[in-house]
């Protein structure tokens, strides 16, 4: 994928504090037509097509608002209905309080033991500077404007000595002819690693629903545990450690086919299930608010799959019970990754399992790497 270009403008710079929800980032006066005007949460761009926002922890893109020709318009992009809330169950966890959108995850994946692997499943100790950081300590920290171009924000992080990430910059950019948006993340190793990596773009799911229409893929593979935890009341949705060769063709528990392809489910769900050698792009068939006279829209979604293989595909209807979730989540998570699941950080497969040879994405000192996706939107028909 390639971003667009443009003139850079003024930086901007944020000095580290121990707490991170707690940093506000300097801003600098940046000149740049399309600009809209920013807060102390983070940045935001518009353009004839569509505008966004950025927030400062995690970088995380969203909302997004994206206008086709005639004037319709789609907000994509899921925010946690718990967004920013000063709530017992989110202390100590600023990218769960502060959901939303899509960020970079690097490693990717909860920290810590992980509960109830299934046999053959070996725990794996996990980086000691990552630990207690869900999806990697750069999703968990506040970013810096570093530069804002015509159409695009330019953001950068910096790491602490002991991680093989020196600093991460992070690119979104909008076309200024067209409601697509592209965001491109450069990587800059200080030593040489296999990080697990995936990107996180998530959305939300509309009153009239969407369906999930994945590219080819060579095959599906479900969860090897039930997500949504031992305090679900229900079944998983997905039988776990299925296979398929196709994600539609992944069964229940009861052997059945699943309805998962068209969101919002019929009944409380929460799915996990990863589509190896899947091939950009993946498209959502977008219904709105599902009224008769609203004609779907196309998203498309396309990623570097060269470097990031295969999708996690996350179903969130309602299926988690625990704090914050509390059976309210609508969400739709497709994330490119190099990972087995979002377990590789943190635990072995079987040596036999088809994912086993997922462990990460190769990182060598000095090379910069870049990763990238891009979302657009289309009249549908």
């Amino acid at each position: 994928m390639t971003a667009t270009t443009g003139p850079k403008a003024a930086a901007v710079t944020t000095a580290a504090t121990a707490d991170p929800a707690a940093r506000v980032p300097t801003l600098a006066t940046a000149a740049g037509s399309g600009s809209g005007p920013d807060t102390a949460d983070g940045w935001r761009l518009s353009w004839p097509h569509g505008e966004l926002a950025v927030q400062a922890l995690g970088a995380m893109l969203g909302p997004v608002t994206l206008r086709l020709d005639g004037g319709r318009t789609v907000q994509p992009m899921y925010r946690a209905p718990w967004h920013g809330a000063d709530d017992p169950a989110l202390a100590g966890a600023p990218l769960l309080r502060h959901l939303n959108g899509d960020w970079l995850c690097l490693p990717f994946g909860p920290s810590g033991p992980h509960p109830g692997l299934p046999a053959g499943w070996t725990p794996r100790p996990e980086a000691p500077e990552e630990a207690g950081q869900d999806h990697g300590w750069i999703a968990n920290q506040r970013w810096s404007l570093i530069a804002r171009e015509p159409h695009a924000l330019v953001l950068a992080l910096d790491l602490p000595p002991a991680h093989a990430l020196a600093r991460v910059e992070r690119r979104i950019a909008v076309d200024p002819d067209a409601p697509r948006v592209t965001v491109t993340h450069t990587l800059h190793p200080r030593r040489d690693a296999v990080l697990p990596a995936a990107l996180h773009p998530t959305f939300a799911v509309p009153p009239g629903g969407l369906e999930i229409v994945p590219g080819p893929h060579a095959a599906a593979h479900a969860y090897p545990l039930d997500p949504a935890g031992a305090d679900s009341g229900r079944p998983p949705a997905l039988q776990p450690g299925a296979r398929a060769a196709r994600m539609a063709d992944l069964p229940t528990p009861d052997g059945q086919p699943h309805a998962l392809m068209r969101l919002p489910a019929a009944a409380p769900a929460e799915a996990l299930l990863q589509l190896q050698d899947c091939r950009p792009p993946l498209t959502l068939r977008w219904h709105g608010d599902g009224s008769p006279a609203e004609r779907p829209v196309r998203l498309q979604l396309d990623w570097d799959a060269d470097r990031l293989p295969d999708l996690l595909i996350w179903i969130s209807q309602g299926g988690r019970r625990a704090a914050p979730w509390n059976g309210r989540n609508q969400a739709l998570g497709i994330e490119p990754c190099a990972s087995c699941f979002d377990l590789s950080r943190v635990a072995e497969p079987p040596a036999g399992h088809p994912l086993a040879h997922r462990r990460g994405l190769p990182l060598r000192a000095g090379e910069p790497l870049t990763l990238g996706w891009s979302l657009s939107a289309h009249p549908d028909g």
